[in-house]
Formats: C-alpha cells, structure tokens, sequence
C-alpha cells in the first residue's frame, strides 16, 4: 500500500501546485505541507493504517500549537465504509465528524492519478448512511478553528478541508454516480456506449492478468464495481 500513498500523495501535490489559492507546497510523502495565499498553513496527512483516536488528538494538538490546521485523508478502500452502505463510525472517525460535520476526506488510486473526495456519514444517531462524494475542488482548500464535542476530543481545533468550512451535505448531487464516473475518467452525463469503452479500456490497463502490479487487483475490483453500479442505474438503451 505503500506505492499507493506515494502516488496519491504525488498527484495532489501537483494538483495543489497548480490550485489559484496555494502560494507553496512541502512534499514529504504522507505528509504535505501547504501555504495558502491567504496566509494558512496546513499539514496534509496521507492515512494508510488504522489511526488511534489518541494519535489523531496529538497530531491535531501538536499542529494547532503552531498556528497550523490539520487535514487528514484516508484511503477509502482499506480505511474507509463502501458507498450507499449503513455503519456505525469507529470512535475516531465520529471524533474527525464532530469537527468536520458530517464527512470524512478519502482517496483512491486512479490510473497514474488519484481521486480526493468527501466521504459523507448522514443521519443522527450511531448508525450512519455512507455516501460517497464528488472529487473535491483543490483551490477550495481552507483552514478553520472549530470546536470539538466527542468524549476524548472535545476543546479548540484547527481543522482543513476543502470548499465551505464544515459545510454539510448537498441537498442535491449531480448524480449519486459521480464517484463512480469519475473512477472512469468520465462525466457524470457519460452515455451508455462511452461508458463501456471506458471500462473496456481501463480493464485491459489494469486486469490482474496482464498488470502485475501490487495495486491492480484492487484498483480492478473498484472499476468493476463502477461499472456495475452506473450499469444498475443507467442500463443501455434505458
């Protein structure tokens, strides 16, 4: 998973150089380190492993004591629910929510490229509805001190995210396929025959049987599972 995390990390790095907003960016691997025009400084940590809710105070303590706003991504294939499915959070994602309102910042591997998006747990209570969001806007990156409410993180944090500070769910998507197609490299309004081309041509990229790489097997279970879901929904011909 290593590889994973570097690649990831290499393409948002390059897209936050590019990113209207980003005066500088410090690449160290799973920790990237930007300047905003607007004066914010943010850690950027790149999460691979399951991380204590006692880890994730210090790091966010640490940082918050040097003025810096802390923004953590995980990988949704290891760390994270699958989309449009009910979970109950894991003491330190229900900690990241009462801080971040309802969403929990995620990436996948996508080809050489990668995909950054909103994880959204919706509803009250324990049990949530997992959703999964569109790729997140990179010139929308932003700092805000927000206070915490969960036993064990409660007090004054400095937090990162992108777009609208603790910005809830939209009301409305633009399709709750976006993830799904954009695993594709397509836009949401994709007709059916671009879809199959899409699919056919990422398959033979990354099938297990011509791409030896430790990443493929599961980067063609994504696809697969992609395909199935815009093929429920969007059948051809329909």
């Amino acid at each position: 998973m290593r590889y994973e995390t570097l690649n990831a990390g290499s393409y948002l790095v390059w897209r936050l150089q590019h990113a209207s907003t980003v005066q500088a960016v410090q690449d160290d691997g799973d920790l990237i380190g930007v300047r905003l025009t607007a004066g914010e400084d943010i850690l950027i940590h790149l999460v691979e492993r399951p991380l204590p809710l006692r880890d994730l105070r210090h790091l966010f303590t640490t940082a918050g004591q040097q003025g810096r706003y802390s923004l953590f991504i995980f990988h949704a294939a290891y760390l994270l629910p699958d989309h449009d499915t009910d979970y109950i959070p894991d003491d330190w994602m229900a900690a990241l929510l009462s801080v971040q309102g309802p969403k929990i910042y995620a990436c996948e591997n996508a080809g050489a490229g990668a995909l950054f998006f909103p994880v959204y747990f919706l509803g009250q209570g324990r049990r949530r509805r997992v959703r999964y969001g569109d790729v997140v806007d990179y010139a929308g990156l932003y700092g805000s001190i927000v206070t915490g409410q969960h036993p064990g993180f409660e007090g004054r944090w400095y937090v990162a995210g992108f777009g609208t500070p603790r910005a809830g769910a939209p009301q409305q998507d633009r399709t709750p396929l976006a993830h799904d197609f954009a695993l594709l490299n397509l836009p949401d309004n994709a007709p059916p025959e671009a879809v199959k081309q899409a699919f056919r041509a990422l398959a033979r990229q990354w099938h297990p049987d011509i791409n030896r790489s430790r990443e493929a097997h599961l980067h063609m279970k994504q696809l697969n599972a992609a395909y199935q879901r815009i093929l429920a929904h969007r059948p051809p011909g329909g």
